[in-house]
C-alpha cells in the first residue's frame, strides 16, 4: 500500500498487524514510534511473566537473543525491532497468563479510525476501540504518511 494519505496508513497498519505481517506493520510507524511500541510490549511482557516459570525463562531467552539492553541515556536498544516485536507477539500468544497477554493485535482489530484532518506535515484521526476514543497522530515524511 502506498500510504499517500493518513487513511491509507491507518488501514495498512491495521491490516498488517492483524495478519501478522510485522515488517509491514512497523513500516507504518515513525522510527521513534517503532521503538516505543517494542519497548511497551517488552514492559508489558515483563509485567505479566513469572520469572520462575516457563514464561519468565522464555522471555529472558527472547530478550537475550534480541540484545535488549538499556543504554546510558535510559533508552532501550534492540538489534532487530521487527524480529523482536514478532517474537514478543509469539511469546504473548503462548506464555502470557490468560487475560493478561499483549492484546495489541486484538485491540487494533477492533479499532476504527475516523475524523481525519491534515495540518501541513501532520495529520490527526480519532481512534475508537471498544467505545474509547483517543487521538492518533500521523506525520508526512518523504511523501509517505507514518503513524507517530
Amino acid at each position: 500500500m502506498s500510504r499517500k494519505t493518513p487513511q491509507q496508513t491507518a488501514h495498512a497498519w491495521q491490516s498488517a498487524l492483524v495478519e501478522g505481517r510485522w515488517d509491514d506493520a512497523l513500516a507504518c510507524l515513525t522510527a521513534d514510534s517503532r521503538s516505543a511500541l517494542v519497548a511497551s510490549c517488552y514492559f508489558a511482557a515483563a509485567h505479566v511473566a513469572d520469572p520462575d516459570a516457563a514464561s519468565g525463562i522464555a522471555l529472558d531467552e527472547l530478550l537475550g537473543r534480541h540484545g535488549f539492553k538499556e543504554t546510558k541515556a535510559k533508552k532501550w536498544s534492540v538489534q532487530d525491532l521487527v524480529a523482536a516485536f514478532g517474537d514478543l507477539m509469539a511469546w504473548s500468544a503462548t506464555h502470557a497468563p490468560d487475560g493478561k497477554g499483549l492484546d495489541l493485535v486484538e485491540k487494533i482489530a477492533r479499532t476504527t479510525y475516523s475524523e481525519f484532518r491534515i495540518d501541513g506535515e501532520f495529520a490527526y484521526a480519532i481512534a475508537t476501540t471498544d467505545g474509547r476514543r483517543s487521538q492518533t497522530q500521523f506525520r508526512l515524511v518523504g511523501g509517505r504518511w507514518y503513524m507517530s
